[in-house]
């Protein structure tokens, strides 16, 4: 969007955006403008894109990108998660596959105030990311919902919105509360 002139510029395929369905954006500390489609991961600069190289065990579609604290930048896929972080103008990347018994997407990231990050998907659940180790808060806490999309973190607890309820994670009494359109939710 340029504010004076007006006007909103629609970017497709032809101009080098992988593909016409985008997502997730982002634009990261740096500046840098980041796109995730359906086909993967794209840089805006100049007014052109630039393919970012994942690791080939990666699959889109990216529903997600969140860049953490210390600039790591976290990318949600199929069944996976990229983190990143530039170095010399070009991104190095980590793959960590989630293990899960179903097909799923990632669709939600945030962190604590201790680097940890949380991960809502669709299909599989919440899961804690620790220590580059998962842990399923869902099948620890024994939770209903297993998509979740929206997180949050807030002074000990992390918000995740899920189809049925908001959840309430406490990470100091590793406990979790859940309002629900019974108390109120609507």
């Amino acid at each position: 969007f340029r504010e004076t002139q007006n006007y909103f510029k629609h970017y497709t395929i032809q101009h080098g955006l992988g593909s016409n369905t985008s997502h997730a954006a982002i634009e990261d500390n740096e500046g840098r403008l980041l796109f995730g489609t359906d086909k993967g991961l794209v840089q805006f600069r100049n007014e052109q894109f630039f393919p970012i190289a994942l690791p080939k065990e990666f699959e889109p579609p990216i529903e997600v990108i969140y860049e953490s604290k210390n600039k790591t930048i976290w990318v949600g896929g199929k069944n996976s998660i990229i983190a990143f972080i530039w170095k010399n103008n070009r991104p190095i990347c980590k793959f960590y596959k989630i293990e899960s018994k179903t097909e799923f997407g990632v669709y939600g990231f945030c962190e604590d105030e201790n680097n940890n990050l949380y991960v809502g998907t669709f299909k599989a659940g919440l899961y804690k990311f620790k220590n580059n180790t998962f842990i399923n808060l869902s099948a620890e806490h024994n939770l209903n919902e297993e998509t979740f999309f929206t997180l949050r973190y807030i002074h000990d607890r992390v918000s995740a919105a899920s189809l049925n309820a908001l959840l309430i994670y406490n990470i100091k009494t590793n406990s979790i509360s859940r309002i629900s359109d019974q108390q109120g939710l609507n």
